[in-house]
Parts: C-alpha cells; structure tokens; sequence
C-alpha cells in the first residue's frame, strides 16, 4: 500500500502544484496543493518509519528526513501557517535587453521562525535541507532515498 500510496499522491502532488502555479491568486488551487503536499508527507513519512524500525540507515539519511519530519509536524500543528510553500521565481524587469528569459514560476519550502517546544535538531535540518528550496526537487530527493532502502528489502 506505501508503494501505491506514494506514486499515486506523487502524481497528484505535482498536478496540484501545477495548477496552483498557473493561477496563484485561487485560493482554492493553494489549499489543493497544500492538502496534496501534506498527504503525500504523511505517507512518505510513515513509509520511511517502517523502513528505519527495518532496516540500518545512514546517519545521513536520518538527518535529511528529519527535515522532512518537522515539516510534516508544522502542517499537523503550526496553525499559524496555512502553507509550506513560497512562490519563487518569475519576472524582474530593471535594465532587461531583449531578448530577455525569466525564472519560472516554482514553489520552495516555507521559512518557519523557531517557537518554543520545537525539536531542534529538526528546525536546523529543515532550515538546511528543505526551506527556501525548491518543493519538487527536495520530494524527488526524498524519493531516491526511499527506493534504494526499498530495493534493499
């Protein structure tokens, strides 16, 4: 069920941050990707706990997903946050030449200021490993991992 879990929430995932990238100013398609995005953390991070009681993983890896852990918390309880992402990219116009090229328009993970009763270990892992990078990028990383502990089981 993990395998089919995170394919299929996989693909939903990246067809809600599509739209919500088309139309950023609809709330509705930014709850979408929102929901989506907390989802797919759910089963990724319930997947990697099976695989930590399971298997030996690198102290790395460890390390790396912990990021992933705080921001799966911060959705469950940071109801002060509605979103883990930022529009980044786009156009900027001062001195441009034609023919000129922009950055697209992607979503990164959000800066999260540092509260009281927060795990620090995982505050600092996802300053480092996930906030201000690129949503897609950090979740194909993610991904990579899990299958090569996968494919050793």
């Amino acid at each position: 069920m993990f395998i089919y879990a995170l394919q299929k929430g996989f693909k939903e995932l990246s067809a809600a941050i599509d739209a919500a990238k088309q139309d950023w100013n609809n709330d509705e398609l930014r709850k979408d990707a929102n929901f989506r995005l907390g989802s797919y953390l759910h089963w990724m991070m319930d997947f990697w706990e099976r695989i930590e009681q399971k298997a030996t993983v690198a102290s790395e890896d460890k390390t790396f997903f912990s990021a992933f852990r705080y921001a799966n918390n911060k959705l469950k309880h940071g109801h002060e946050l509605l979103a883990p992402y930022n529009l980044s990219g786009g156009l900027e116009f001062p001195d441009f030449e034609f023919p000129f090229s922009s950055e697209p328009i992607g979503l990164a993970w959000a800066e999260f200021e540092k509260s009281e009763n927060e795990f620090e270990n995982q505050f600092e892992n996802y300053q480092t490993f996930l906030q201000g990078k690129q949503i897609g990028d950090t979740i194909n990383q993610a991904r990579k991992i899990l299958g090569h502990y996968y494919e050793m089981h």
